[in-house]
């Protein structure tokens, strides 16, 4: 790749998988494999590099991709016969290679679930009426993969694996479809008749994060019995990039109300996406963030609620509120831009520049994360993007081990220049009253500090960020340099504190926190998040406490949030707590009552309201439709009722609760899966649907069926609720069951 007049070369590492048409053991049985679809035969490239490692394996069926500018004298292999795998690592300047990867899908199924009639696995998955095969054909030719089904039996279980080779860009775009497929496949094989998939598509690749938060894919999969399978998240996205999710269920009642929630939810979440970007990123920063961060980037796109994608030269960012936009650009810069560093060099004209790139490889520095671009005008100057520390490792060892290889030495280099990428709220913090950190640093040692700030420039769009740049002579200069810009950078730490814990933490006048931070020479920040959105299926707690200090005391860090977290318990005991009688349906009813979360978001200010925390439940389990103590905390029992008054008083937000004890024969009933779609897909959904805010739910355990229902009489009169009596009663009679009482769910914990 070529970019500003310089070759941008990489590490790679790629693998050769072989027999891969043949079963990993001999407990197991091939039961699928696609036909050749990626490279099934060694070029003249591979068998020399065979041969020059002295390697050889007897297969006719393997997969490998290479680099087309790859150079076998800086090449390693290294060969793992039992896995069957050769590892090919080199450097590479074509930016567009992907390496061959493989990726596990296990299924296991209770045989005993099946029955003693249950059918034979490679007859049911050969069967051209089920069309499995020609399915998954399909697939492997579409997305360029190879798929291998092996199956085995342990114990009283049946365990399927699936192994996909491919490159990751590949395995990426198909993998949600291909894992839906074998939902469907298990489950019809498990007798799942009624077993039916479904889609939606999604107007943007903004949603991905919210759907793939494990709060909401938890909550769709025990709620709504459905199941979701969503596209992967990645941080480059093109047209090709799939906007499609998948939902499959055995009840089409529920398979249909899931799809209508999430189409409801996403719609809303459309009309408050706030962008921003960050422009002028070097090509080196933005390789490395694609190759060697992905998994990272996609973890923090989730938990930040946010979507981010790497353009040539730029980061875009997108969140559905404009705090958490700033914050979310604020921690990628400190947590991904703040950690890479750009080594420039300018090299003698006795130096060879492939000799430190040979160095580079063949004695895997920096764990073969780095980036590398060469000077397509000058021999003299060369780039290293790093992180910084790893180079710091490096530098490290190189001083107290002499076995260490010293790749950049003064005889080799005439100039160096550090380049950091730092957000710029953190100005002050970095260079000091008055530039004296700065100061003390160019004393100390000789070299040449710039500070640009972005955010003041126009010409760079009023980025968020600041450029931090250090010019050194010397190898000596270089080293002590970078160790002192780095000591003084920023090192954060951010988490959740309930908002009724902060005065007694903070102290008055802050005189608690202010000890805490003089006793560990940190910085806190306490904030509330009141004001920010609710849009999960659940509670979302904001980190709303921030530590910081130098990275030199980054340690003091941990000692400090334990300090903090100490004190949270020990107030705790003091606390004033009371409980409210969390039913199953009150629990939907709070999450699904309205698109915007009206309801959840009236939980967090009846918070700030009376000073109390409500302690929500993650997730219930739906198993038995036990209720569980929703836990109002509280500094005084006047404030602590109050909200409990307040909360149970809201018919929108806690609703009434009928319950209908049935006969016993219900439970017998109920543990046949036809009838729970029908009692699902005839009476519950039906009724919802025609209701307002109305949640039914139903107990096989207790045979119980318990209807929630907002109580305001301008939405649901009681005569609705008789209506619903009344339809659930003609329906029990006619499956020969009756209702023996009815009784109304309490809402307070005696």
């Amino acid at each position: 790749m070529v970019s500003d007049g310089y070759t941008l070369l990489s590490a790679f590492q790629s693998c050769l998988f072989y027999d891969i048409n043949k079963a990993p053991d001999e407990s197991s049985s091939l039961l699928y494999t696609t036909g050749t679809i990626i490279e099934d035969h060694p070029n003249d490239t591979l068998k020399g590099l065979l041969k020059k490692h002295n390697i050889s394996f007897e297969s006719s069926n393997f997969a490998y991709v290479l680099p087309n500018d790859l150079n076998n004298d800086e090449v390693t292999l290294v060969h793992n016969t039992e896995q069957k795998i050769i590892s090919i690592e080199g450097i590479t300047a074509d930016s567009e290679f992907q390496s061959y990867v493989s990726e596990d899908i296990v299924n296991t199924l209770l045989l005993q679930s099946i029955g003693e009639d249950k059918p034979d696995i490679e007859e049911f998955f050969k069967d051209d009426s089920n069309g499995f095969a020609s399915v998954l054909d399909d697939m492997a030719t579409h997305f360029k993969v190879h798929i291998i089904i092996t199956y085995k039996l342990i114990s009283d279980s049946l365990e399927i694996n699936t192994r996909l080779i491919g490159t990751s860009e590949n395995i990426i775009l198909g993998k949600h479809q291909i894992y839906a497929f074998f939902d469907l496949f298990v489950n019809r094989f498990d007798k799942n008749e009624n077993y039916m998939v479904d889609y939606l598509d999604i107007e943007t690749l903004s949603f991905l994060p919210f759907l793939h938060d494990e709060q909401n894919s938890k909550f769709i999969n025990n709620h709504l019995s459905t199941s979701i399978f969503v596209p992967e998240i990645t941080q480059y996205n093109n047209i090709s990039s799939p906007r499609q999710i998948i939902l499959t269920g055995e009840i089409h009642g529920q398979l249909l109300k899931t799809k209508k929630i999430i189409q409801q939810r996403l719609q809303y979440l459309s009309t408050s996406i706030f962008y921003k970007k960050i422009c002028n990123i070097s090509s080196a920063k933005l390789f490395f963030l694609k190759n060697f961060c992905q998994v990272d980037t996609v973890s923090f796109m989730i938990q930040n609620h946010c979507f981010i994608n790497l353009t040539e030269n730029s980061i875009e960012f997108q969140a559905f509120s404009p705090i958490i936009l700033n914050t979310v650009i604020k921690q990628f810069t400190l947590k991904f831009l703040q950690e890479l560093v750009e080594v420039s060099f300018i090299m003698n004209e006795n130096t060879n520049y492939n000799t430190i790139i040979k160095d580079l490889n063949k004695k895997k520095l920096f764990k073969g994360q780095y980036v590398v671009m060469e000077s397509s005008t000058s021999e003299e100057r060369m780039i290293l993007c790093v992180r910084h520390g790893a180079l710091t490792k490096y530098l490290e060892d190189t001083t107290t081990n002499g076995d260490c290889a010293v790749v950049f030495e003064d005889d080799a280099i005439k100039q160096f220049r550090l380049s950091f990428e730092v957000n710029s709220e953190y100005e002050d913090f970095i260079c000091g009253k008055k530039n004296g950190k700065l100061t003390r640093i160019i004393e100390n040692v000789k070299s040449i500090i710039e500070l640009s700030n972005n955010s003041k420039s126009s010409q760079n769009n009023g980025d968020d960020t600041m450029n931090l740049t250090v010019i050194s002579s010397t190898f000596k200069d270089f080293k002590n340099s970078m160790k002192n810009i780095i000591n003084e950078l920023p090192a954060e730490e951010s988490f959740f504190i309930p908002e009724v814990y902060h005065r007694p933490i903070i102290g008055a006048g802050g005189t608690i926190v202010q000890t805490i931070m003089r006793k560990h020479n940190v910085f806190i920040q306490f904030s509330n998040s009141f004001s920010l959105p609710q849009n999960n299926f659940g509670i979302t707690r904001y980190h709303n406490v921030i530590i910081r200090c130098p990275t030199k005391n980054e340690q003091n860090i941990r000692f400090a949030k334990d300090e903090i977290l100490k004190l949270v318990d020990d107030f705790n005991y003091m606390q004033i707590t009371e409980s409210l009688n969390l039913t199953n349906n009150r629990f939907e009813s709070i999450i699904l009552a309205s698109a915007d979360n009206t309801n959840l978001n009236k939980l967090i200010q009846f918070e700030r309201k009376y000073n109390v925390f409500i302690d929500f439940p993650s997730d219930l389990s739906k198993s038995d439709n036990e209720p569980v103590l929703l836990k109002i905390i509280g500094n005084d029992v006047a404030s602590t009722l109050e909200a409990i008054d307040d909360i149970t008083n809201d018919p929108s937000e806690w609703c009434r609760e009928l319950t209908l004890k049935i006969s016993s024969n219900f439970k017998t009933y109920s543990q046949k899966k036809n009838n729970v779609a029908k009692l699902y897909n005839e009476v519950i959904i039906p009724l919802e649907e025609v209701f307002n805010e109305v949640f039914i739910s139903f107990s096989r355990l207790n045979s119980v069926i318990a209807i929630a229902y907002n109580g305001d009489s301008s939405v649901n009169p009681k005569d609705n609720i008789n209506k619903i009596v009344d339809f659930i009663t003609s329906y029990l009679i006619e499956q020969g069951m009756t209702i023996i009482n009815k009784s109304q769910a309490p809402d307070t914990v005696e």
